[in-house]
């Protein structure tokens, strides 16, 4: 399978080409490089992304998630987004363009350096009131890790990170 690395904020057409191969071939290897590989058919599926954008944080990661989004639904995905409720985020746009928008419950806390317990915890609610199979994670945030990612494996079939710093464990 092909590691997909993205490098600026926004999907260039080789990640994009890379990504759509992907999707339609409905095939996902399991686990860490177990070499385990799965079909996935039938149903429609559903997929979440955990992204933030605003004044703080920027909108970079917002638009790249937001072109993967618009992909996915094309392949009959349905696309929740879950995102923290920072001044001017883009959340509206992921709403225009059909997907669905849940938040993370504010804490008094630097948006710059989220809490990552904490938004575990909210992320795990927010996936149980989605109350379906997940079949797939996208975690575009570099404030959310290894930890993070390892306690959510249990909620979900698959997660993919995109990490364009490429300096940390996954």
């Amino acid at each position: 399978m092909k590691k997909i690395k993205l490098f600026d904020p926004l999907v260039g057409v080789q990640e994009k080409k890379s990504i759509i191969n992907v999707l339609k071939s409905k095939y996902w290897a399991s686990g860490a490089g177990g070499g385990n590989v799965k079909k996935f058919e039938g149903m429609k599926k559903q997929i979440v992304i955990r992204v933030d954008s605003g004044n703080i944080i920027g909108f970079g990661h917002a638009m790249r998630c937001l072109t993967i989004a618009n992909e996915m639904k094309k392949y009959d995905y349905n696309v929740y987004v879950i995102s923290n409720r920072e001044r001017n985020n883009l959340s509206q746009l992921f709403l225009k363009n059909g997907h669905k928008v849940l938040y993370i419950k504010n804490k008094k806390i630097s948006l710059k350096k989220i809490n990552e317990m904490y938004d575990l915890e909210q992320t795990k609610k927010i996936l149980k009131k989605i109350n379906k199979k997940i079949d797939l994670l996208l975690v575009d945030n570099y404030s959310l890790g290894f930890r993070w990612e390892k306690s959510l494996r249990q909620l979900v079939n698959k997660i993919i990170v995109v990490d364009d710093l490429n300096n940390r464990k996954h």
